[in-house]
């Protein structure tokens, strides 16, 4: 029998920077982070996990000790703050960060909330039950949050609206796409974890005929009958978005909008100018911490070359 694996990256720290740590994990990863004190020590270890060691690539390292200088400039006793990435045996990591996992509404429209949470919406509002497990997405990232506000904003009520999630992750995306009434919903990820996550979110939350989620990266993604989509989310990295524009440009039909995040503000630039070449025209940014996230609109066939 093979033993499965999950990877942990930990950062020891003094317990006066526990909350502030924390939220900077919650920042760079988009989940929030599990703590564990040890009274002998007196040194705190804040943690997060992943299926795959991809996900704690260079530039999140890099964030997450940019943000440890910060915050040692705040005059807050920050401690060791050494960073450890390994592998360790999988076992129920979930548990660890549950009582960090708190609701979160995104406007007047969404209640994201763990299933274990007895918190109700409001009127008008949509709960979106979700358990994130390893995968990507809680609700609490700044990314995957504009993402949600611009799923709000561009439904038209009554009309018919399709959506395509591009590396899903926990499937918020598509879960909240299809409570807001888009339809057919479409969601794909690369990591097998994700796409188990994302469907059991999606079967948590009633929508299995809403919602299909697959298998599939950029590379070979294939939407049945050539579908192309009216809103097309990429909550990705920039040199994946930079890499598949074409790519992510068959996917949206003319006159559609594209939401793209999990942008560091250094790469926007480069992002912006290579989607504006392929027709898409910049309609919206945002820029949280080393963020920066944009909403697209497809309004012109691809510009010529000039011979």
């Amino acid at each position: 029998m093979n033993q499965r694996f999950v990877w942990e990256l930990s950062v020891t720290i003094s317990p006066d920077a526990e909350e502030a740590v924390g939220e900077l994990f919650a920042r760079v990863f988009g989940r929030p982070a599990a703590v564990c004190t040890d009274l002998n020590t007196r040194t705190s270890t804040v943690s997060t996990y992943a299926s795959n060691r991809r996900f704690f690539a260079e530039r999140r390292v890099r964030a997450i000790k940019t943000g440890l200088k910060e915050i040692a400039q705040c005059n807050l006793e920050i401690g060791p703050a050494r960073i450890r990435v390994r592998r360790l045996r999988q076992r129920n990591w979930a548990v660890a960060w549950k009582k960090q996992f708190k609701p979160v509404r995104v406007g007047s429209a969404l209640l994201i909330k763990p299933s274990w949470s007895r918190i109700k919406p409001r009127k008008g509002e949509l709960a979106i039950v979700l358990d994130p497990g390893l995968a990507f997405g809680t609700g609490h990232h700044p990314t995957t949050v504009f993402c949600l506000e611009q799923l709000i904003r561009l439904r038209k009520p009554g009309t018919r609206q399709s959506m395509l999630d591009i590396g899903t992750g926990s499937g918020i995306l598509a879960v909240a796409a299809a409570k807001l009434g888009y339809e057919p919903v479409v969601a794909f990820d690369c990591d097998p974890n994700a796409v188990r996550v994302a469907k059991a979110n999606v079967k948590r939350n009633r929508l299995v005929h809403k919602v299909r989620i697959q298998k599939a990266d950029l590379a070979n993604f294939a939407p049945a009958n050539r579908t192309k989509f009216d809103v097309v989310c990429a909550n990705l990295n920039g040199e994946l978005l930079l890499r598949y524009t074409s790519r992510v440009r068959s996917f949206t039909v003319l006159g559609g909008a594209l939401a793209l995040a999990g942008i560091l503000r250094a790469e926007f630039g480069d992002v912006q100018r290579a989607y504006r070449k392929a027709g898409f025209k910049l309609v919206k940014t945002n820029t949280e911490q080393e963020w920066q996230s944009g909403l697209f609109v497809f309004n012109t066939a691809k510009p010529r070359k000039r011979k």
